[in-house]
């Protein structure tokens, strides 16, 4: 039976570094969401001060984000999905989940809200004040998510991360079949 894994969490938790990880381990594709946006952007050059803009290429990238899941399990392909999915992206996978006949295991890669926002500000080169209130309030829509099994691990500090223990995890999973 096919599988995916889907990885998870809030923003700067970790979660494309683990899917890239996990990805090459198992030898199967990852669909990363930010690199679609990126894409987006590389061809379309739109400007991102317009908000409006944000919302269309936005959910244009989303679209396609899912569509591209879409036909890798028409052709019966296990993946990684990479994403900050919120409970709205339950309503698009389980029914294709359940539609294909797979397995999905959720990776949920979680860390302190503070932490967290301070590094994706020092990733985006943006100051530290930036929308925290939106980040922290948003928190909770992102940690709630889960379709299938779930995995749930802190990032907060990267260094205490065991990310092989990780790995088995997911193995395990992998090989319940």
């Amino acid at each position: 039976m096919p599988y995916i894994i889907l990885v998870a969490g809030i923003p700067a938790a970790g979660k494309t570094t683990y899917a890239r990880h996990i990805g090459e381990k198992l030898y199967i594709p990852v669909i990363v969401k930010d690199d679609i946006r990126d894409k987006l952007h590389e061809s379309l050059q739109y400007d991102v001060s317009i908000p409006e803009n944000g919302t269309r290429y936005g959910m244009a990238g989303i679209s396609v984000f899912f569509h591209i899941a879409e036909c890798l399990m028409k052709a019966g392909t296990c993946f990684v999905l990479e994403s900050n999915f919120t409970l709205r992206a339950v309503d698009d996978l389980s029914p294709l989940i359940q539609k294909y006949n797979y397995r999905s295991l959720t990776v949920l890669l979680d860390a302190d809200p503070e932490v967290a926002h301070k590094r994706f500000c020092e990733r985006q080169g943006i100051d530290i004040k930036t929308n925290f209130d939106f980040s922290y309030n948003t928190s909770d829509s992102y940690r709630d998510f889960c379709v299938g099994e779930k995995i749930t691990i802190d990032t907060t500090d990267f260094a205490k991360v065991d990310y092989n223990k990780i790995d088995e995890l997911v193995i395990d999973f992998i090989e319940k079949d």
